[in-house]
């Protein structure tokens, strides 16, 4: 009888020694940092908070000069409503300062008298945006190519880099009044009168800055008070390219080799599957179909220029380090004959190759258009006038804005320089 209670003692002690084992080594990979290079998805339905940096300079004043097809005049009221709607919404005119617009003060940027100032400091207003909040500029884009320059770059660093989203919203409306710093005679000013000829008139810009979530919920807001009007244009540059990227929780992967779903490792992050693999000297094959359906107002692609970009981390002491050769992951991309908006994605490698003994490994694909596969909308073009426009008067086109495809291509290279925006997405994490 005491050998038996002694063989239950045995057992019950080897039973809690490994079940602690266990536990540690759970503890100590349970809790996964997130994941380099995508944006740490939270659902949160805050109200958003709405800052709006109007132009007060001079060159403004004659968007305020002919009431009929006005879409201007009308600003201030939609934007307060849509402000409010969202959330909160504030007032800002700016020209050389920024100068917050308490009460109902917004209501004068309808008035032509109130355009005043002759500097316009756009650097300013990105300087002191929040980027926690809704952040729009409302200007004509005039700047010089310098200045533009430095405006992108801050852009870049201040969302961009923050997987935050910009938009371009352009209207076209009437203006009769001085467009200033335009040639060298007249003290380099032109008058410039529209009427109502809806091909002479003049375009101003709100710029749009902040979380993906909220500046869609802008554009959408905005659409539905402006309708399906040929004036107002949009543009949005995102790493989203898509309403929802297809990853490995929604494609077809029903043909994967070498490797089946694991739940060794605690994983806060929905889009991060965990695999384990059956051999490790044969090729493991993480393969998915999916459909492209671009969305709305970003830049259409190249498809012939789509390429998978892959990055590989391995955990070491809580922290993902990267690996920079490559050559191990294979990839390849297809696009169906029949049906070109759908693709085959495959992304292989040989475990004893890639996979270290007892490691935990991180790989991220994506399928990107790239920086050469964004095209700008023809309307950007159709928009542009050459910088000899803005020094020869006999150029001078008061519908189109100088140099405005070198603005917009700015601003998308500096999102593709900040982020991968991408169709579809693969986050695999394997405990070997």
């Amino acid at each position: 009888m005491r050998k038996v209670w002694t063989a239950i003692f045995l057992f019950l002690l080897t039973t809690v020694v490994a079940g602690c084992a266990l536990g540690d080594d759970e503890a100590s990979v349970a809790e996964l940092p997130p994941i380099p290079n995508v944006e740490i998805v939270e659902d949160k339905n805050e109200p958003v908070v709405m800052d709006v940096y109007w132009d007060a300079t001079c060159s403004m004043q004659g968007y305020t000069t002919i009431p009929q097809n006005n879409i201007y005049l009308g600003l201030p009221d939609n934007l307060e409503d849509i402000g409010t709607n969202l959330g909160e919404v504030h007032f800002f005119r700016f020209g050389e300062n920024i100068t917050p617009m308490e009460g109902r003060q917004h209501r004068k940027f309808m008035e032509s008298g109130f355009y005043n100032e002759v500097i316009t400091s756009a650097n300013k207003v990105i300087e002191n945006s929040d980027p926690n909040h809704l952040s729009i500029i409302l200007t004509d884009l005039f700047e010089t190519d310098a200045d533009w320059s430095n405006l992108a770059k801050q852009i870049k660093e201040k969302y961009f880099l923050k997987y935050q989203s910009v938009a371009v919203i352009g209207i076209k409306n009437p203006f009769k009044g001085d467009i200033f710093d335009v040639g060298y005679e007249n003290s380099g000013k032109i008058f410039y009168d529209s009427g109502l000829d809806t091909a002479k008139f003049r375009p101003f810009y709100m710029l749009v800055m902040g979380s993906d979530k909220d500046v869609r919920s802008f554009i959408t807001k905005c659409k539905e008070r402006m309708g399906n009007d040929e004036r107002v244009k949009y543009l949005l540059f995102t790493n989203k390219m898509v309403d929802k990227v297809p990853d490995l929780t929604t494609m077809d992967t029903s043909n994967m080799k070498n490797i089946f779903i694991d739940s060794k490792l605690t994983i806060n992050d929905k889009r991060l599957i965990e695999y384990g693999i059956d051999s490790q000297d044969e090729e493991v094959d993480i393969n998915g179909i999916f459909d492209y359906a671009q969305l709305a107002d970003v830049c259409p692609i190249d498809k012939n220029k789509l390429q998978s970009v892959v990055s590989i981390h391995y955990l070491k002491d809580g922290v993902w380090e990267e690996e920079t050769d490559k050559s191990k992951i294979k990839m390849q991309l297809d696009q169906s004959e029949e049906a070109p908006d759908k693709f085959q994605w495959s992304v292989r490698f040989v475990p004893q190759d890639l996979l270290p003994p007892d490691s935990i490994v991180l790989i991220e694909a994506f399928v990107s258009p790239g920086r050469d596969g964004l095209q700008l909308p023809d309307w950007v073009r159709e928009w542009n006038m050459d910088s000899q426009g803005a020094y020869d008067l006999t150029q001078f086109d008061g519908s189109k804005t100088v140099n405005f495809v070198k603005l917009v291509s700015s601003l998308k290279d500096n999102c593709v320089s900040a982020e991968i925006p991408s169709i579809a997405n693969m986050f695999v994490v394997i405990k070997n």
